[in-house]
């Protein structure tokens, strides 16, 4: 069967090709060490400790020099995206992912950034916000202060959350009163 002509086969491709991205960006990330080459280094080291050699040393390098700590992200977005490709994603499901995954990335970047330039995970100092979360961390404690910016990052964070998930919070607000509710009349019964 041609793959141009059957969609269904056409999505289920996507779909594997974005759990492979799961697979190669988590464990790039996770491996990466800031003495292998990358973008940011330019030391060409005799060993490299990233699991996918110099293409993930150079891919982790890349993902979080741009974005910090938000680069984590990714995987966890290759993947929702790589399950929904399998499942019957809606219309505008790929504009709305995207847009959402960026404001996450960015956004989780800057609010790390708004601590300082640098945070040690995995015993490796990360830079916190990358060449993208920095500078808007930065302009949001120019104009708005370190709880202004805490306030309309984590905003902008949730909206971006909201966008991939496509799940209310007027609902989740609903489903937790009417879970709270169920919890007080059981214990109420109990008593």
């Amino acid at each position: 069967m041609d793959p141009e002509t059957n969609p269904a086969m056409r999505k289920e491709i996507i779909g594997i090709l974005l759990f492979a991205m799961v697979f190669f960006t988590l464990v790039s990330l996770i491996s990466f060490h800031p003495n292998d080459p990358s973008i940011h280094s330019a030391t060409a080291p005799k060993t490299i400790h990233n699991v996918f050699g110099i293409v993930g040393a150079h891919t982790a390098g890349f993902l979080l020099g741009m974005f910090g700590i938000g680069a984590f992200w990714i995987p966890l977005l290759c993947l929702y995206m790589g399950w929904q490709f399998f499942l019957k994603p809606p219309k505008r499901f790929v504009l709305e992912a995207v847009t959402g995954g960026t404001m996450l990335i960015i956004a989780t970047g800057a609010l790390f950034a708004l601590s300082g330039p640098k945070i040690k995970l995995f015993s490796i100092n990360f830079s916190s916000g990358g060449v993208i979360g920095i500078p808007i961390a930065a302009l949001f404690l120019n104009y708005t202060n370190k709880l202004g910016g805490y306030f309309l990052l984590s905003v902008l964070w949730v909206i971006g959350l909201l966008l991939i998930t496509r799940v209310s919070v007027i609902h989740l607000l609903k489903l937790t009163g009417s879970t709270a509710s169920m919890g007080v009349d059981r214990s109420r019964t109990l008593l």
